[in-house]
């Protein structure tokens, strides 16, 4: 699965999104995940993926995220 280890770059209304590890990547999706869940009514499957932690991440590097998942919408 050699396609799976390069990183992830989105696009989004002109914003440019770089994943580079894998840890990223999972710490950007739990996160889409639990916007999508509250959004669909999935209230307490929102706030265990909410929950789950960014591993592996420095508190910058999961702050950062967390704001491109807020401005993301």
């Amino acid at each position: 699965m050699e396609g799976n280890q390069i990183p992830w770059e989105m696009t989004l209304v002109g914003q440019s999104r770089i994943f580079e590890t894998r840890k990223r990547q999972q710490c950007y999706v739990l996160r889409r995940l639990a916007v999508v869940l509250r959004r669909l009514g999935h209230v307490d499957e929102a706030a265990r993926s909410q929950e789950q932690p960014c591993a592996g991440l420095t508190a910058p590097e999961a702050r950062q995220i967390e704001g491109w998942v807020e401005s993301d919408g």
